[in-house]
């Protein structure tokens, strides 16, 4: 007899959270969140990682996810890292990875079935991606690759899809599971602050419209980033884009009234940091772009909004996630839901994907 397991990966640039959907013995769909057990991380650090695994592989020491991570903070060196980012999965689609990538990520989803997952031989994995910024037929392209280039025993992989349908999967089940409305039978505005974009798309009865794009999140790293070279010799000589793991670290740890925001520290050396003034200024400039376009798309929305999602790495960013609460007031939409862990929701939104799918494909069998 074979064992069937559903889980969803959720690959965002810095982490990559694993969820595993199961059926209760009261028939609802619940969700289990993988962990590293035992792990001991910088108190600084675990904001950022304390429910996933660092989307990080060191090419020097060639080892993967928490294994890799005390290499940054012992220093950083131009191109050591590699992530399985965007711009990963969408080389992937065109075809332009090289051999030797897909087998590092393969290495990759193995090293997480050995430490996390820990399936057994008579199990069978039933595997949904989560992956940001692709389009539908990158996305596609992208199933498609993992199946046919993966080798992994007993594991299918059901679907690639970006977060909303995720995040909408996962809050079907949880309004199914509580009994009240669902949100297929509402008229929805979901504002997903992510990584590389803020996304607002309406879902109308679970059927979502062309999303309307903002800057997300990186780019107000990369202000913060910017401003830390302008002002300090010593991140003027790190790349940018291995310096603003650290700008993300420091938002994910980020607190009210701090005098002044650690961001970088350079080996064991004293940590660079911003006052806290300065560095809401720079958060500030960001949001303006987002709130900005929020205007715009509920100004332009002649249907009636029911409810208001806020969701991705700017929900658990309270100077973010204040200044969208201020503009939906300000427009006299409903007060937002705040997806406070809305990387865990995808995450478990993909894992409820590969249980509904591959169960309707086993019914009509």
């Amino acid at each position: 007899m074979t064992l069937e397991r559903y889980l969803g990966y959720h690959f965002s640039p810095t982490s990559v959270l694993i969820a595993e959907a199961f059926a209760s013995r009261t028939d609802q769909l619940q969700w289990e969140i993988f962990k590293q057990p035992n792990y001991e991380l910088p108190p600084e650090w675990l904001a950022l990682y304390k429910e996933a695994i660092p989307n990080l592989y060191d090419t020097q020491q060639q080892v993967f996810g928490f294994q890799a991570l005390p290499a940054i903070w012992s220093g950083l060196t131009h191109g050591r890292f590699h992530r399985y980012d965007s711009e990963y999965f969408r080389a992937m689609a065109q075809g332009k990875l090289p051999k030797s990538a897909l087998t590092e990520l393969n290495r990759f989803l193995k090293y997480s079935l050995v430490y996390h997952i820990k399936p057994q031989p008579d199990e069978h994995l039933y595997v949904t991606l989560v992956v940001e910024d692709l389009s539908n037929d990158d996305l596609e392209h992208v199933l498609i690759t993992l199946n046919e280039s993966m080798s992994l025993p007993n594991l299918t992989f059901i679907n690639a899809i970006s977060p909303q349908p995720a995040l909408l999967q996962a809050l079907y089940y949880r309004a199914l599971n509580s009994g009240v409305d669902s949100i297929t039978d509402q008229t929805t505005l979901a504002i997903n602050v992510g990584y590389i974009y803020t996304e607002f798309t309406l879902w109308t009865n679970g059927e979502a419209q062309v999303p309307v794009r903002a800057q997300g999140m990186r780019q107000i790293d990369m202000g913060v980033c910017s401003y830390l070279q302008q002002t300090n010799d010593l991140a003027r000589t790190l790349d940018l884009g291995d310096l603003v793991i650290y700008a993300q670290r420091a938002r994910a740890d980020y607190e009210n009234e701090q005098d002044e925001i650690p961001i970088f520290q350079p080996g064991n050396s004293q940590w660079m940091t911003v006052g806290e003034g300065e560095y809401l200024r720079l958060i500030q400039e960001g949001v303006n772009d987002i709130t900005r376009r929020l205007n715009r798309v509920a100004r332009a929305q002649p249907e009636r909004i029911d409810h208001v999602i806020i969701s991705g790495e700017g929900a658990v960013f309270a100077p973010i996630a204040d200044h969208l609460r201020s503009t939906l007031a300000e427009l006299s939409l409903p007060n937002p839901e705040i997806l406070a862990h809305s990387a865990v929701t995808c995450a478990q939104g993909a894992a409820a994907w590969s249980y509904a799918v591959w169960n309707s494909m086993r019914e009509t069998q």
